[in-house]
């Protein structure tokens, strides 16, 4: 017993999970309780979804003016670190800064072009001027995005979430509360989006003095970064990379907003915040593998770039196994308990259960196939992956237009559940084929089983 818990405690992969899994769950009970706080403090269930639909437009935005740029240099600054190769780490870092300021101004104003342009009857049932700061704010979600994925690269655990998942759901509770109860006005979705805008900006200067700390101190220099020079990581492959990343960005962020804006758009703020409520409540049972992926993404890179299939193999085995079990945990917990969290947020949220169900299958079907996306981006297969998610985005959005009018928010979850069967059979097929690895735990049992 002794001897297992000493492997278990000596094994850096599963105690940086640990910490990160510690923080995430931390994260997602604060945003738990601030949707729920949220759903009540608004006037009405309308006025809560119009608040849903600007929020998702503006990290819809975020990620797009952003250009892939925050994942390809993710990639570069991982592999210099890995090498204890400061100067590379911060030429790649200063590049990528300067290409995300001019891609983010770039966006917000081309954002405002179409917004302006837009006819009147699209407002209908959403008012333009969330919109409008939707697009104005998005910069700012961009920045917050470079710099998590930043600290991620450093393995800065800590730095990278805990900002983004608990001290901006902090600030923004904490600023509606005293908006309600201390100023005694009445809480609308424009006062929440300025809100949320306040929490973004904190949280941006939080990470900017981290990061700035992390490179002001000595860093341990190997010996195979002396020996030899690599190539293909330097900033300018930052554009290169980033293009590819950016389009499967594109189809993936279709496919996790694109249901919310439609139903918004076409069916009403109810529909879309009930869809998003079941949403956000699915979306526990995949954190086990966002807080892994966010762990393995830098062991990744630099294993590829040394060439050691043994170690990208064994990160992909280990991780695999930390998400798949704590995810059937929690799906099984959510199953027993959905209505009555569903219920949590509003008695007319209860009904979505079904639309719950639908969305934990999706996402499960994801989880059991491992981090297929991490290792093949971060193994530069970056342009095979946006090819496969470009093909699911279009089946997605076919499944949409099925699906959705029919079916209102259960039709999105269903449209959801088809084109993640897509995604993950497909990544499982790329990483098989391209890179001779095994992602799967569940098959490889099966195989082993068969033989």
């Amino acid at each position: 017993m002794k001897d297992v818990l000493r492997q278990i405690l000596g094994n850096r992969l599963l105690r940086a999970s640990g910490l990160a899994a510690t923080i995430r769950v931390a994260g997602l009970l604060v945003v738990f309780l601030l949707q729920i706080l949220l759903a009540r403090l608004v006037a009405d269930q309308t006025q809560y979804g119009v608040y849903v639909w600007g929020q998702n437009l503006l990290f819809l935005l975020g990620s797009l003016f952003a250009l892939g740029i925050p994942v390809a240099s993710g990639r570069l600054v991982a592999v210099h670190v890995h090498r204890g190769d400061k100067a590379a780490a911060l030429a790649v870092r200063r590049a990528a800064e300067a290409y995300l300021l001019l891609s983010s101004a770039l966006g917000a104003g081309l954002g405002m072009l179409i917004v302006n342009q837009l006819p009147a009857t699209v407002f209908n049932q959403l008012p333009s001027h969330v919109a409008i700061l939707a697009v104005l704010g998005a910069p700012l979600v961009a920045f917050m995005i470079m710099q998590q994925l930043q600290s991620q690269a450093c393995s800065r655990l800590a730095a990278a979430f805990l900002p983004t998942q608990v001290v901006r759901p902090l600030i923004l509770g904490l600023l509606a509360v005293t908006w309600v109860f201390g100023v005694g006005r009445h809480l609308t979705p424009l006062a929440l989006m300025y809100m949320l805008f306040a929490s973004i900006l904190v949280v941006l200067g939080v990470q900017r003095v981290s990061l700035w700390r992390h490179y002001r101190r000595g860093w341990p220099v190997f010996s195979r970064a002396n020996a030899t020079k690599l190539k293909g990581y330097d900033a300018p492959q930052i554009l290169r990379t980033a293009l590819p990343v950016y389009i499967a960005r594109l189809a993936d962020l279709m496919m996790e907003y694109g249901s919310v804006l439609l139903l918004g758009v076409l069916a009403g703020a109810e529909m879309a915040a009930s869809f998003f409520v079941a949403d956000r409540l699915a979306q526990l049972a995949i954190m086990p593998r966002s807080v892994v992926s966010a762990v393995v993404q830098p062991r990744f890179a630099s294993a590829h770039a040394e060439g050691d299939r043994a170690a990208l193999q064994r990160v992909l085995t280990q991780a695999s196994h930390l998400a798949l079990w704590p995810t059937l945990a929690i799906v099984g917990a959510l199953w027993l308990f959905g209505p009555d969290l569903l219920a949590l947020f509003g008695a007319e949220y209860r009904d979505a259960g079904y639309v719950l169900a639908v969305l934990l299958l999706a996402y499960v079907a994801g989880v059991a196939i491992g981090p297929c996306q991490q290792v093949l981006v971060m193994a530069g297969r970056q342009k095979s992956v946006m090819w496969l998610m470009a093909v699911a985005a279009i089946v997605h959005l076919l499944a949409l237009v099925m699906l959705l009018p029919p079916f209102g928010a259960l039709g999105a979850a269903g449209a959801m559940l088809v084109s993640s069967l897509v995604v993950h059979a497909g990544l499982l097929r790329l990483v098989r084929r391209q890179l001779k690895l095994q992602p799967s735990i569940i098959l490889a049992f099966i195989h082993k089983g068969g033989h």
